[in-house]
């Protein structure tokens, strides 16, 4: 009887948890500019790669300077590769803030959009590593 008792008692107070809808907005707050950012690399990306496309704007350069542009490109592209996978081991070990996250994600898209575009421009053997041959090292 004095369970039954107390059970009867019992009284249960709804309360609205508002503090958990603003994060939800400031998440996609983020998300969107994230987003924004991708478009705008996009958009200055397929600008790039139009002005590239015209023979007749590009500068005639020597042998030495056009050697000196490909070890420079090699170089950042290894540094690519190994940010790349550093960044992805990052983000699989969840240990990034919401904001860090949306930022990885954001410049790992903008580097596979690129390696997309490179690759399809110059062809599979590119030196361009792309996810897939990331993913089967694995």
């Amino acid at each position: 009887l004095n369970y039954a008792m107390r059970a009867r008692n019992i009284q249960n107070r709804a309360t609205v948890n508002s503090k958990r809808e603003p994060d939800r907005m400031e998440g996609l707050e983020q998300q969107i500019k994230a987003l924004r950012r991708a478009l705008e690399n996009r958009q200055r990306s397929e600008t790039r790669i139009i002005a590239h496309a015209d023979p007749n704007r590009r500068p005639r350069l020597g042998e030495g300077e056009i050697s000196r542009l490909y070890a420079q490109s090699a170089h950042y592209r290894t540094c690519t590769d190994t940010a790349y996978r550093l960044l992805r081991e990052l983000q699989s070990e969840g240990s990034l803030s919401a904001e860090q996250c949306l930022r990885v994600k954001e410049w790992l898209c903008s580097v596979e959009e690129e390696r997309s575009g490179l690759t399809t421009a110059s062809g599979p053997d590119s030196g361009i590593e792309n996810s897939s041959t990331f993913a089967l090292r694995r």
